[in-house]
């Protein structure tokens, strides 16, 4: 899971600059916010697919 959060991060470096330099932003684009969450699931059981 640290890896996947890793590669979003690195991601989202080369747009850094953009927050604080819109003329470094694409034409005809907006700033947006991004929220991510990376937690484990409970594993599903074979009860689970009863449920569905």
């Amino acid at each position: 899971m640290s890896r996947v959060a890793d590669v979003i991060r690195q991601a989202l470096v080369r747009c850094r600059a953009r927050e604080q330099r819109p003329l470094a932003r694409p034409d005809g684009a907006r700033p947006v916010a991004l929220g991510t969450r990376l937690f484990p699931l409970f594993p599903h059981t074979a009860d689970d697919a009863d449920q569905a």
